[in-house]
């Protein structure tokens, strides 16, 4: 049942024509929008090559500062891979939307505001687009709705603040809560949404309380890395995140609100919080070079020796990419399903900090939970890839095998790598596979081990989540030397 307490505000701001500016938030959203519909559809019948194409030759403009083109190329892949791509079709007409929840986090029984902002007008459409916004609460239950419209022609850059009434969502907290805007047709088409939070109190006040705690302990000297950790999560905590931070905007606030105070608790009492923590986190190394960022998760099932895969991600991308992205997060659905403790790290400072920032991430998961030594296993994506072989080169007797998806390194004489998985993809325009094969040849004839593939009709970013599954399983079963 539809709760509609009472029309919600709805008012409209005419502003210049000019694009709305395009922020790394936008084409963080727009990437993982594309990217999780191929990995649940597939790519329609016969367009898999072309539309590799196009995906790459976005990600050139991309590397060329061309935002505003990149998103509107990533809108139209988008609507294509949905199966909707006309000019004047619904997905085309709503993908110009970003819904933004300002500020992120609300009071229980507070009104919720969100803003929708047309970043573009991209359509031939010449009749009204007529639209309903919804909020969900955590369980993806409607709780209130609201019709409206967008005009033809309506400049770029309009923005619509919309309020939902106070007590529409259950009073508890910590809760997460979207807002998203879907065809009041009812029609299917890919819908801009966006994520808020319930909180007893601002994120920003209950960060400046969780600061104090923090700058008030007193902790062994093992743990002051740790005490870095949790400052840095904290630190993640604000009612408006930086639309250049994709640790802030992906943040589950919710999630952070509970358990940030029991790693405060457990600091206190002496202890890491993260001893035997099999949760998806988001964390940092303490390093000589700085901190690390990186994302951690371990399989629900099992007791271990878990074996432990370091991913390392492409250029233009951080963190969070193996998470969120390269098949819609399939490393994470992976670990569980094959048993191991991935992790993937910020690939700039990781290959900084090179072979001591390897050994001190090893060694603190090692205390933290039940790892394998023996099986570490280091993947990467493009820049990631060659990375990957910096690092395996450096830590050659302790990784036991690694793979380099679209990408690779210079391999000189004498140089020992462990055995090497290299993937290139065939219609690859970023990393074009005969840039790779003379590289495998040369690198094969200084004494490396080496098993080479190339995906047909694939290109440079969708490869990865084509061909994890495959290198995760070949990677698993590198025999011991």
């Amino acid at each position: 049942m539809v709760v509609m307490p009472r029309t919600f505000v709805l008012s409209l701001v005419l502003a210049s024509t000019a694009t709305a500016q395009v922020t790394r938030r936008d084409l963080a959203d727009a990437y993982m929008q594309v990217d999780a519909l191929v990995e649940a559809r597939g790519f329609p019948m016969g367009r898999t090559n072309a539309l590799n194409r196009a995906f790459d030759q976005t990600t050139l403009r991309f590397f060329g500062g061309d935002y505003a083109t990149v998103l509107r190329d990533m809108h139209r892949i988008t609507a294509e891979v949905a199966g909707d791509s006309s000019a004047v079709g619904l997905t085309r007409r709503l993908l110009p939307l970003r819904v933004r929840i300002e500020p992120r986090t609300v009071r229980p029984g507070a009104v919720i505001p969100a803003t929708i902002v047309l970043r573009y007008a991209d359509t031939l459409a010449t009749d009204t687009l007529r639209l309903v916004a919804r909020l969900r609460d955590a369980n993806g239950r409607v709780r209130a709705e609201q019709r409206f419209s967008i005009a033809p022609r309506t400049a770029a850059g309009t923005v619509q603040r919309v309020e939902f009434a106070a007590n529409t969502l259950p009073r508890q907290s910590p809760a997460r809560f979207t807002i998203s805007v879907e065809p009041a047709s009812g029609a299917t088409a890919v819908a801009p949404m966006a994520d808020g939070f319930v909180l007893a109190q601002s994120a920003d006040s209950l960060r400046a309380t969780l600061d104090a705690r923090s700058q008030a302990l007193t902790v062994p000297a093992a743990l002051a890395g740790v005490v870095r950790t949790v400052r840095a999560r904290i630190a993640l905590l604000t009612d408006r995140p930086s639309d250049d931070n994709s640790a802030q905007f992906l943040a589950d606030l919710a999630a952070l609100a509970r358990d940030l105070p029991k790693e405060l608790d457990a600091l206190t009492a002496g202890r890491d919080p993260y001893v035997a923590d099999r949760t998806d986190r988001w964390r940092t190394l303490a390093a000589a070079t700085g901190d690390i960022p990186f994302r951690i998760v371990a399989p629900k099932k099992g007791k271990g020796p878990f074996p432990l895969v370091i991913a390392l991600h492409g250029a233009g991308g951080d963190e969070n990419h193996f998470f969120e992205g390269y098949g819609d997060g399939i490393l994470t659905r992976e670990a569980e399903r094959l048993g191991f403790v991935a992790i993937a790290p910020a690939t700039i400072p990781f290959q900084r900090g090179g072979g001591i920032a390897f050994d001190s991430l090893v060694a603190l998961i090692g205390r933290e939970l039940p790892i394998d030594t023996t099986r570490i296993f280091v993947l990467g994506h493009s820049a990631g890839a060659g990375t990957t072989m910096v690092i395996s080169a450096a830590r050659a007797s302790r990784i036991r095998g690694a793979a380099a998806i679209a990408g690779f390194g210079a391999v000189t004489a004498g140089t020992t790598l462990p055995p090497l998985q290299v993937v290139a993809a065939a219609v690859d325009g970023v990393i074009p596979a005969a840039r790779i094969r003379p590289g495998v040849t040369a690198a094969t004839a200084a004494g490396a081990t080496i098993a080479y593939s190339e995906i047909a009709d694939y290109g440079h970013s969708f490869v990865v989540g084509k061909v994890l599954p495959s290198v995760l399983d070949a990677l698993l079963r590198t025999p011991a030397r």
